[in-house]
């Protein structure tokens, strides 16, 4: 029997019912879901951490206060690894994506799946995932974007040149950050649209372009109700964030005023440390806070994505899909 024909005939899921699956599954496979969803974070933090080291440790350990040329020195060696860092996280999510998506989907069907299966079964195809996440960004936000570089790079000349207001400028300004913004309106529905893209190339062996068309085709009227499961889930991560950096900035403000009435010198190599350590822990909860966000916002989708596949394609509950 495939996995298709363990859901029952039933009416398509309300929001309600899709936010207690989601609930369902990442208590059960918490481990998996935000284990998978924390890749993406510590390689970001990893790299930007090596590469700011390598950049500016060498700068700031200088003598005297670093000139502007050698901060010049710094930046020009800087941007470059920024941007390939960039492009590295790029593909690190995209990675992520698909296999968090195979993941859910499986667990959603009741089927077990490993961590490693999960990432081989994303990196089997990671070109492909690749791509399908810079288009949908490209077509999504670039034009935003486009608009946003044009606003900086006028006003960058008008510093440049130390030119007097130009009533013209005055007028472009409000404009350009109103043709932004509904741009950025624009593009977070057409992004609703292409939501249940990965899904489908992960379960359905799709490409770019039959990933794209086939998620237009599934969420066709049901894009409301992606934006308010996605905002729920967006929601309850970021009130249980609050809380907790809420508690964590109270017990570390207790923590300063008893060191502080201890004359404890931070500058010493013990209070180098405690500081690392510090700095330590709170990218390590920043992590939890990313990977659990993430991980509920893929379960999310891949919920949606079956209900609306059983739903759309009878014909497939009586196959397991590619």
């Amino acid at each position: 029997m495939s996995a298709w024909a363990q859901f029952p005939e039933r009416a398509p899921m309300d929001v309600g019912q899709i936010l207690n699956r989601v609930f369902q599954l990442v208590r059960a496979n918490l481990k998996l879901l935000v284990g998978i969803a924390s890749v993406p974070p510590l390689v970001m933090f990893g790299l930007l951490g090596m590469i700011g080291a390598a950049v500016f440790i060498p700068v700031l350990r200088l003598q005297q206060a670093p000139s502007p040329q050698q901060l010049g020195q710094a930046l020009i060696v800087f941007v470059p690894l920024a941007i390939v860092i960039f492009v590295l996280y790029w593909l690190v999510f995209a990675l992520y994506l698909a296999a968090g998506s195979h993941a859910s989907i499986q667990s959603d069907r009741g089927a077990a799946v490993a961590f490693g299966d999960a990432y081989a079964v994303a990196w089997s195809r990671a070109g492909r995932y690749l791509l399908l996440l810079l288009i949908i960004y490209a077509i999504c936000f670039c034009p935003a974007i486009v608009v946003q570089v044009a606003m900086a790079g006028v006003m960058g000349l008008s510093i440049v040149h130390k030119a007097q207001p130009n009533p013209l400028l005055i007028l472009f300004l409000p404009l350009a950050v109103f043709l932004q913004m509904a741009l950025l309106v624009a593009g977070f529905v057409i992004a609703l649209r292409f939501s249940l893209a990965f899904s489908a190339s992960v379960a359905e062996n799709l490409g770019v372009v039959e990933a794209l068309k086939r998620s237009s085709s599934l969420t066709r009227g049901i894009k409301l109700k992606i934006f308010l499961v996605m905002l729920v889930i967006y929601a309850a991560t970021y009130i249980v964030m609050l809380v907790l950096m809420c508690g964590i900035f109270f017990l570390a403000a207790i923590g300063l005023l008893a060191f502080s009435g201890t004359h404890f010198d931070f500058a010493s190599p013990v209070g180098v440390v405690l500081g690392a350590v510090a700095c330590l822990g709170f990218l390590a909860f920043m992590t939890l806070f990313m990977a659990c966000s993430w991980a509920g916002y893929t379960t999310g989708l891949c919920v949606i994505y079956n209900d609306q596949r059983r739903i759309l394609d009878p014909i497939a509950s009586t196959g397991a899909p590619a």
